[in-house]
């Protein structure tokens, strides 16, 4: 089984999130969500380019197309 994946790289932190809205806190952003940072796609990065760009490396590592059951995204 193969698996990969592709993931934009702008990073969204929680300090950045706190300077949007600024009455929240990043200790309380952490605690509810269990989330220190995100990866955030541009507006050239939709769906399509992500799946595209996790083919292409999946592909370089030698997955034959014809071999792909199923994609799942």
């Amino acid at each position: 089984m193969n698996i990969e994946y592709h993931l934009p790289e702008k990073c969204l932190t929680n300090a950045e999130l706190v300077k949007i809205y600024p009455e929240w806190t990043e200790e309380k952003i952490s605690a509810k969500t269990g989330i220190v940072s995100r990866h955030v796609s541009d507006a050239s990065e939709g769906c399509f380019e992500l799946a595209k760009r996790a083919c292409e490396k999946l592909f370089a590592n030698g997955v034959n197309p014809q071999q792909i059951d199923f994609v799942l995204l």
